[in-house]
């Protein structure tokens, strides 16, 4: 198991070189990767958000934030 973990990150410092690189080949490549950075980093923190609303969704009283109308 512990080969696994090691083989794995020794992948992604492989990966952030290999990306170095290809931003570095030219000045235009760089636009592409740093789109696809920051798409990747929104899509990640709106679904953290959401995945964290929804857990305490589940926590909370529904009754708690409402007065009551008569």
């Amino acid at each position: 198991m512990a080969n696994i973990v090691v083989v794995l990150l020794g992948n992604v410092v492989d990966l952030v070189q290999l990306m170095v690189e290809a931003a570095l080949a030219s000045p235009l490549s760089i636009i592409p990767i740093l789109t696809g950075v920051v798409l990747f980093a929104v899509s990640f923190g709106l679904f953290g958000y959401l995945t964290i609303g929804g857990l305490t969704a589940g926590l909370t009283s529904p009754n708690t934030d409402h007065t009551q109308r008569r």
